[in-house]
């Protein structure tokens, strides 16, 4: 408690430190928040400018079951360690991910920088 009044007593005797270290904290967050605003739209930007430029990235989904003879012997391996780890019994989904352009041979030609299969 006797810290608690000896802080009010401070603030009251010191104003204008208290109003000068306010306005600096404000100033300081303002700040931040305009740096943060400021990279999302210039990441916008590059995003809208590569997809002009360059296409736009595709997502495809495929789901597949392979048995287990066709999978090799890494893919065994793989297998046997997740059936492991998983008690046996379970199953489990690998994935991978990868990006592909797909351009008409007019864009392609537009655009030599890129790079990308091309459709025909």
């Amino acid at each position: 408690m006797r810290a608690v009044v000896a802080a009010l007593r401070d603030f009251r005797r010191h104003r204008l430190r208290n109003l000068l270290s306010a306005g600096t904290m404000f100033v300081g967050v303002l700040a931040l928040v305009g740096v943060s605003a400021a990279s999302a739209v210039a990441g916008d930007m590059l995003l809208a400018y590569e997809e002009q430029t360059g296409g736009r990235a595709m997502t495809f989904t495929a789901y597949t079951e392979i048995p287990a003879e066709d999978l090799g012997a890494s893919g065994q391996a793989l297998t046997d360690t997740l059936d492991a780890r998983m008690g046996g019994g379970g199953s489990a989904v690998v994935s991978g991910e990868t990006t592909a352009f797909v351009r008409t041979p007019a864009r392609a030609a537009n655009n030599q920088a890129a790079s990308g299969p091309t459709v025909e």
